[in-house]
């Protein structure tokens, strides 16, 4: 299955600003579920959005507020989302 990173990528820094963890959430369980890896979602969406976020706050684009939303979020995203899929996955 060919995904594009990129695109998904811009759409999950803009998911992440606006701070709603709801939309967040089910983004992540749609994209698990049509079958990408818990790791390549991390490696390959969140890890690069971090680092984009993170550069927007060194250059004051966004502040402390959004940054530390954006973490609670990537947050809850790891703890309901991809760790249950890991340890599913590794059940098997």
């Amino acid at each position: 299955m060919s995904h594009d990173w990129e695109a998904l990528r811009e759409e999950w820094v803009d998911l992440l600003l606006r701070g709603e963890e709801a939309p967040a959430l089910e983004r992540a369980a749609g994209l698990l579920a049509d079958g990408v890896d818990p790791l390549e979602f991390f490696q390959n969406i969140m890890t690069p959005v971090l680092e984009e976020i993170g550069r927007m706050f060194e250059e004051l684009e966004i502040f402390i507020p959004e940054l530390t939303i954006a973490g609670e979020i990537v947050q809850a995203i790891s703890d309901k989302v991809t760790n249950p899929a890991l340890a599913a996955t590794s059940q098997q």
